[in-house]
């Protein structure tokens, strides 16, 4: 999915493969296993987003309350900016300065 994604890690890949890991079980319990708290900061990030220059900045805030409310550990906050960048018209952080 990522562009330093290379060789040495589809390789590595397919010898799990090979050695019969069930590759739908590990997808289900990455992407689909997701805590309602998870969802709720997501909604929260979502509601929050605001764009500048035209578009090619995206951005969201979460606040401390955010977590608290929606009963979210830290490390559900993990894939809100995965949402932004995918924004039509948002420039990747490479190749988007500020000034």
């Amino acid at each position: 999915m990522y562009e330093n994604t290379g060789v040495r890690a589809h390789l590595m890949a397919a010898d799990l493969i090979d050695a019969g890991i069930e590759v739908h079980e590990i997808y289900r319990r990455i992407y689909e296993g997701v805590p309602y708290g998870k969802l709720a900061l997501l909604a929260r990030g979502l509601a929050n987003v605001e764009r500048y220059d035209d578009g090619r900045l995206t951005i969201t805030d979460l606040s401390a309350g955010d977590f608290s409310e929606s009963d979210a550990e830290e490390s559900y906050s993990e894939g809100v900016v995965d949402h932004l960048r995918a924004v039509q018209g948002t420039r990747s952080p490479r190749s988007y300065a500020i000034g």
